[in-house]
């Protein structure tokens, strides 16, 4: 087991993991969490917005009650002892995170809400 603070290149970790467990109270868009799932690394994540918008609990991840280390240990539990699980999960992942928040999926909505934008700036 490996505990790393901080990386400049994040892929080579993710390579080696067999989970990811992501216990945060407060979150913006968990980009950290996206890049385990587009890894296809199974997320074991607190339930909290927005995560609860990125994990289907069950699916593509897995939602614990935030602050619940006994629920996060319970799901580490689940994922050491099942390697069918925790593969069909990473792919899941994987697929919905590419689908929903790949660049090339993102971006033209970036550019939509720019333009909704400065079309009420303009009171148009």
């Amino acid at each position: 087991m490996r505990f790393v603070s901080s990386a400049s290149r994040i892929a080579p970790y993710l390579a080696l993991a067999d989970v990811f467990v992501f216990p945060s109270l407060l979150e913006g868009l968990p980009v950290a969490l996206l890049e385990s799932m587009c890894a296809g690394v199974p997320a074991i994540a607190s339930d909290i917005a927005p995560q609860v918008e990125v994990v289907q609990s069950g699916i593509t991840g897995f939602l614990v009650p935030a602050g619940s280390a006994d629920a996060i240990a319970g799901r580490m539990r689940q994922l050491y002892s099942d390697p069918v699980v925790r593969q069909e999960i990473g792919a899941a992942a994987s697929e919905q995170a590419r689908a929903r928040f790949s660049t090339v999926e993102i971006v033209p909505q970036w550019e939509a809400a720019f333009v909704r934008a400065a079309r009420r700036g303009r009171g148009t």
